[in-house]
């Protein structure tokens, strides 16, 4: 058979690990990376809507129902308690924005102070590390902006316009904008309801710099670690890619090995028939060497269809096609009449077969009472060739916790140690030289298939010069 050469498949199949666990990898680090981004969008968006509310508590005005939510989500999470502060304005003058931007005297002297009134006194902690980083431009009714000494704008900070008119529409307004200095900023416009303060529209915002600092080295640490964890499933791939192909290594150089010992067994068969036959054809060919001819070719007959029934037996096990007929069966109904079958065969060898029934627990066991006698009699068969004129071969039963044991014991010559562990490897025999006609070397082979077939298992021990036996282990019923 030609060689099998696994690399190429290897190499698709560690392609196809990499690419489930690049996949895998991808999928976390986007999943990571979006939940994150997500995560500081909710919460700005609530620090900002809480900003609003507290401005609006300051300001002595009831909070309408979107900022009563804010607000209420805003104290479940955080739990804080303000403390006495206040909002502190700047009266708005007449002029244009610049003309707020005059001196300190006149500004000092334009100062409003509104106090906070007894609702704000359970308004949550509004001085925390996400609401201190939210500045706050108040705009009178004219869409003026009026300064805040408490704010703290971007030094590229422009009003938009846009955001102011659609608050007014709508009543709010959030969006991210962009400043002229490339600065990421999340608005929150909010338009007051018609209150007797000349403050019309608030506009809160919060610079995103941090936030996209943190995004991106997030990202530069997925990035390496992506790199590092690919290279390492790389090599885990290659692995388990290896480790998946043993087995199909394995049983196709089992079946190599099958077919190349078939093909040597029926090749000597095959030679001696066709041998014969053209022998068998000649005209100086007696009639007294026809018919050793003709015995030869039914000799060698017999033996390959016996070989070919026990190959195919093999390969129906070995697919799972042979169907078990699985009961309950009386070991010793079968052993009486596996030892009445075997009893002439022993005696003209020579050799002593007996059947122990002094096992005081009379076996009943789950097996396909056919393919069990059929193991059995490849197990005497086997023992009775192996054992020379005067010794025994023993039956005899056993019980052992949940399984019934069948033991096949034989005073023969014993089998070598390093012979031992692979007797019930196919086609194969210990002394092919002295090996006896008749024997492929398949016959352990098929009981213990057969034997596995029904959830049962056997065993062998043998010592050199002193005997061999075997045991099978089934199911109790």
């Amino acid at each position: 058979m030609k060689e099998l050469t696994l690399a190429p498949l290897r190499v698709r199949l560690t392609a196809l690990y990499f690419a489930a666990m690049a996949g895998l990898l991808f999928a976390l680090g986007i999943i990571t990376y979006v939940s994150i981004t997500l995560y500081f969008q909710s919460t700005t968006d609530l620090a900002l809507r809480q900003k609003v509310a507290i401005e609006l508590q300051y300001l002595g005005l009831n909070l309408p129902s979107e900022l009563q939510l804010a607000n209420q989500e805003w104290t479940r999470h955080r739990g804080d308690q303000p403390p006495d502060s206040k909002l502190v304005l700047r009266q708005p003058s007449t002029h244009s924005e610049d003309s707020h931007e005059g001196s300190d005297n006149e500004s000092d002297k334009a100062q409003v102070t509104i106090p906070r009134d007894s609702a704000s006194a359970t308004a949550p902690e509004a001085f925390d590390s996400e609401l201190s980083a939210i500045f706050v431009v108040p705009f009178d009714r004219q869409g003026l902006r009026i300064i805040s000494g408490t704010n703290l704008l971007p030094s590229s900070y422009t009003v938009n316009t846009q955001a102011l008119q659609s608050a007014r529409l709508g009543g709010s307004d959030l969006r991210t904008v962009q400043l002229s200095d490339g600065i990421r900023v999340r608005l929150y416009t909010y338009n007051l309801p018609s209150n007797d303060t000349f403050i019309a529209t608030l506009q809160v915002g919060r610079v995103l710099t941090d936030q996209e600092l943190v995004l991106r080295q997030l990202l530069s640490g997925l990035l390496i670690v992506g790199i590092g964890l690919v290279i390492v499933a790389t090599i885990v791939s290659w692995i388990l890619a290896g480790r998946s192909l043993q087995p199909a290594q394995q049983a196709w150089e089992r079946q190599r090995l099958f077919v190349a010992n078939a093909s040597h067994e029926l090749r000597t068969p095959l030679s001696i028939i066709q041998l014969s036959a053209e022998l068998s054809a000649r005209d100086d060919t007696s009639m007294e060497e026809r018919r050793e001819l003709a015995t030869d070719i039914l000799r060698e007959t017999s033996y390959m269809t016996r070989l070919v029934g026990d190959l195919l037996l093999l390969s129906r096990l070995d697919v799972g096609q042979v169907k078990m007929e699985t009961s309950s069966v009386a070991v010793n109904d079968v052993l009486n009449e596996v030892h009445h079958d075997m009893t002439r065969l022993a005696d003209e060898q020579g050799v002593t077969l007996v059947w122990d029934d002094t096992c005081a627990t009379i076996l009943v066991v789950m097996a396909d009472r056919m393919r069990l006698r059929q193991a059995l009699l490849i197990l005497l068969d086997n023992a009775l060739r192996h054992t020379p004129p005067g010794g025994q071969v023993i039956l005899a039963t056993a019980a052992h916790g949940r399984n019934g044991t069948i033991i096949v014991q034989d005073t023969g010559n014993g089998i070598a140690p390093e012979h031992l562990s692979r007797v019930f490897d196919r086609f194969y025999q210990i002394d092919e030289a002295h090996s006896k006609k008749g024997s492929a070397g398949l016959g352990l082979s098929i009981a213990k298939s057969l034997v596995e077939a029904m959830h049962g298992h056997i065993s062998i021990h043998s010592e050199v010069a002193k005997g061999t036996s075997v045991c099978i282990q089934l199911p109790l019923s």
